[in-house]
């Protein structure tokens, strides 16, 4: 049985004799549970109460009709269908439980990350926030991040991220270029005059504080306090207002 399609399967959810299972009722279109346990290679008992649970979540379906019960799997355009609707609905939901995150807490939660995956996940994570202020080198995040950056340009001009943001960025060519193509996708840009380049990323949603280092080496730190968001927003808009439009 195919390895990568195995992890492909469980990589949505599925448990790895589900996914043997669910594999085994492609490749044979209809089969009864003997022919279904000796495809997924696994013990017939085993294969009932798999079946069953693969029923009950609906990925598999009984064929009617037949004398000795016969099995088959449900499309896989259903299931990425049902993927892609489960997906929508946690990203509707994401500046709630990102909020709920915060309540309840006296002290503020500290994060420290220096790996490009750990950064990426926590700048993905602040595009769902509700508002936020970004003060940033484009020209340095896409040095770091290329594929992200093109990426988050592309879903901001498709409308994914409902985030009220606004974008504070360096006066240089480089920056400018960068700007314009994150305003043509309906963001809000401007220049921070007479400040050529910064060699950070700085964002400030509704309950966190994002600081990170864009140098050689970069790092993020993350600050999750709503008291704390809610304190240094004036500073932000006095940043936005003292900027000038593109």
């Amino acid at each position: 049985m195919d390895q990568d399609l195995l992890k492909t399967i469980e990589s949505i959810g599925f448990r790895p004799k589900e996914s043997q299972i669910y594999l085994a009722l492609l490749e044979l279109g209809t089969g009864t549970v003997s022919e279904i346990a000796k495809t997924a290679q696994l013990k017939r008992p085993v294969t009932y109460i798999i079946l069953d649970d693969l029923i009950k979540s609906g990925y598999a379906t009984k064929v009617p009709g037949e004398k000795v019960n016969r099995f088959q799997a449900v499309d896989p355009s259903a299931i990425l269908i049902r993927q892609k609707a489960n997906l929508k609905n946690f990203s509707e939901m994401m500046p709630l439980l990102q909020t709920l995150s915060s309540k309840g807490k006296n002290k503020p939660k500290i994060s420290y990350v220096d790996t490009k995956d750990g950064i990426q996940n926590i700048y993905e994570s602040l595009n769902y926030a509700r508002e936020a202020f970004y003060v940033s080198s484009y020209k340095k995040l896409h040095e770091h991040f290329p594929k992200k950056v093109e990426g988050w340009m592309k879903d901001y001009g498709k409308g994914l991220y409902k985030v009220d943001a606004k974008h504070v960025i360096p006066d240089s060519p480089e920056e400018l270029e960068f700007g314009k193509k994150y305003k043509a996708g309906g963001q809000n840009v401007r220049i921070l005059p007479a400040q050529k380049n910064f060699d950070t990323d700085i964002v400030l949603t509704e309950n966190k504080l994002s600081v990170s280092s864009l140098e050689e080496e970069p790092f993020l730190v993350l600050i999750e306090s709503e008291k704390l968001a809610k304190s240094l927003k004036p500073l932000f808009e006095i940043i936005w207002e003292s900027s000038r439009d593109i």
